[in-house]
Parts: structure tokens; C-alpha cells; sequence
């Protein structure tokens, strides 16, 4: 099981409830409940940002978050050569 799970942000004041993440999350990892959808099923969520792209009003961002690695690998740097 993953530690932290990065799931998209649903804005339930902006959401209408029309049900449009619900009824294109390619994984079924969201549901609609009385106060909105929701993420029933998060480790299903692949964070294709589909829900993002089709929700009409816009309730619906995924965050990115670019991270470097400390100590890059050098490019065939994996490789053991000998002489």
C-alpha cells in the first residue's frame, strides 16, 4: 500500500454534482455521495486527470508537483564496461 496517496482536489462549492467524474473515471475510483463525489476507491485512481479535462465547472484540479532527484544518473551510467 502506498504511503501518501496523490489524488485530484474536488472543489465540492464549485461542483454541480452532475456526475461527469463518476461516469468517466476510467479506474471507478470516484462515487457520488449526498454531499458530492468523492474518492471511494483512491487506490484505483491512476491520475489521468480525465475527471480534471471533462468537469464542467472546473471543480476538479491535479496538482503536479515536479520533484529532482538528489543524484541523477548519468547517462549510460547503469552500463559496467571493461577494457
Amino acid at each position: 500500500m502506498r504511503s501518501a496517496l496523490a489524488l485530484p482536489r474536488i472543489d465540492l462549492v464549485l461542483c454541480t454534482r452532475c456526475g461527469v467524474c463518476v461516469s468517466l473515471c476510467p479506474g471507478h475510483a470516484v462515487e457520488m455521495a449526498d454531499e458530492g463525489p468523492h474518492f471511494a476507491r483512491p487506490l484505483d485512481c491512476t491520475y489521468c486527470a480525465e475527471c480534471e479535462a471533462t468537469c464542467p465547472a472546473g471543480a476538479i484540479r491535479c496538482e503536479y508537483a515536479i520533484v529532482w532527484a538528489e543524484d541523477p544518473p548519468s547517462p549510460g551510467g547503469d552500463r559496467c564496461t571493461t577494457s
